[in-house]
């Protein structure tokens, strides 16, 4: 599923779901205008993946990003360490990760999605914690637009 935030800054399309596979092949992946992660299910929390994906984007977009690229922005943001290295070993993820693929552009989602959607068994529907209905209200699924 992939959700449409609307933010003051502009929208965000963003795709999360437990995998369960090989990690390496989605951190391999980059591209410059898509968030591409596998991240360790301890961060599966849509609030926070949101908002890390958001302020990530926001910092590329004003020139305030701390990492060369937007996959590794999106870590530091996530973690709350601005140390490069201490971001990826607190996010490692294991067998078992969170997906992670977010843009301002909805076809760019999809198309990585199409990618690597195949590559690692699903486990789970993401995970409903406190405030994820509330969260939902606010994002609205845009899987069936063209």
């Amino acid at each position: 599923m992939i959700l449409k935030f609307d933010h003051w800054s502009g929208p965000l399309y963003l795709h999360c779901s437990i995998r369960r596979g090989d990690p390496r092949r989605v951190i391999e992946r980059s591209s410059e205008e898509v968030i591409i992660q596998a991240i360790s299910t301890e961060y599966a929390d849509y609030r926070v993946i949101a908002s890390a994906a958001c302020r990530a984007i926001r910092a590329f977009e004003s020139d305030h990003n701390l990492a060369r690229s937007l996959d590794l922005e999106f870590l530091v943001r996530l973690t709350g360490t601005r140390q490069i290295r201490e971001a990826i070993d607190r996010a490692e993820p294991g067998d078992e990760f969170v997906l992670v693929v977010a843009s301002r552009d909805r076809k760019k989602v999809k198309e990585v999605l199409k990618e690597l959607l195949g590559e690692a068994e699903e486990l789970e529907e993401f995970p409903e914690r406190d405030g994820y209905k509330e969260l939902l209200r606010t994002a609205a699924s845009v899987d069936a637009e063209e």
